[in-house]
Parts: structure tokens; C-alpha cells; sequence
């Protein structure tokens, strides 16, 4: 099937079949959810979990949203930093052994872009070694060993950022 495109209110004013009224209503209603949504998470605190375990960011997400946070994710350092740039988050929950960049990355890139250096970062590892390291080495706020429960994420979470808002995403 060809496509034709003329312009509006021609016979040919229909792309792959569909008129062009009902592709800008659909536009329209696209553009009108999402700033719906938008408007929703204003003052809504943002998390950005960065993990290489998709079920784990799956769950965290699922999680944290229930509790009332927005979540943006990321499976590595390098996706995770790019996340930080474009959200700006308000805090970090990173996995410390991931591919690409790692969880030190991470954190050392973070604390390198002047307007987050004051960021709350958490590190979550299953490695002994990781949670060993010295926060002020390397400049997280806390650690978190896995695995953890929600019932031990929030409380740190409440501390750093506030509570979230049930029932606004």
C-alpha cells in the first residue's frame, strides 16, 4: 500500500489510510495526556534507580510509585548519568557492579556536575567488598546490601528526600 499525502481538505489528505482529522486528534490527545501527566508529578519527588537487573528496576519501580515517588531508570552508569541530566532527580538508588560504568562511576559522576554534588546517592550491592568501602570514600549517603526490603528502603528514603504521595502518579 502506498501512502498518499495531499494537503488538507484534498481528496488525498489521508496517510496509509487514516485521515488527517483523526491523526491530529490523535495528536491532540497524545500532546493532552501527556501534559496531564506532567502536571501530576510537579512536585512529585523524583528517584532515578540505576540497575542492570531489569526485574529488580521493575520491582523498585512498581514499589516506589505505590509509595508515592516518581521513578526514572537506567541499566548502567553512562545511561544512568544521561537520566540525571534530563530528570534531575532527587536522589539516586544505583547498583554498584553493572556493565558499561559501574556504580563508583556513577556516584564519581555525580558528584563531578556542580549541581548535584549535594545529591543523596545510594548504593545497593549483594558485594561485601562494596559495602565495605567507606562513604566518605566515595561519597554516598548510604548503603544498602542486598537483598533488602522495601521496609528497610524506605525509611532511608524518607530521610533523605521526604515521604512520597500515594495516589498522585
Amino acid at each position: 500500500m502506498t501512502a498518499r499525502i495531499g494537503p488538507r481538505g484534498s481528496a488525498d489528505s489521508r496517510v496509509f489510510g487514516v485521515s488527517y482529522a483523526v491523526l491530529t486528534a490523535h495528536c491532540r490527545l497524545r500532546c493532552i495526556t501527556n501534559a496531564v501527566r506532567a502536571m501530576t508529578l510537579i512536585g512529585m519527588k523524583t528517584i532515578l534507580v540505576v540497575d542492570d537487573e531489569c526485574f529488580l528496576v521493575e520491582s523498585l519501580t512498581q514499589l516506589l510509585e505505590e509509595a508515592g515517588y516518581h521513578v526514572v531508570s537506567a541499566t548502567n552508569g553512562k545511561d544512568g548519568l544521561a537520566q540525571l541530566v534530563k530528570e534531575h532527580p532527587d536522589m539516586v538508588l544505583t547498583d554498584f557492579m553493572m556493565p558499561v560504568a559501574d556504580g563508583l562511576e556513577m556516584v564519581r559522576g555525580v558528584h563531578a556536575l556542580p549541581e548535584f554534588r549535594s545529591l543523596p546517592v545510594v548504593v545497593m550491592s549483594a558485594s561485601p567488598e562494596c559495602v565495605a568501602l567507606p562513604t566518605r570514600m566515595v561519597k554516598v549517603t548510604a548503603f544498602l546490601s542486598k537483598p533488602f526490603g522495601l521496609d528497610e528502603l524506605l525509611p532511608i528514603i524518607e530521610r533523605l528526600i521526604g515521604k512520597g504521595e500515594p495516589g498522585k502518579v
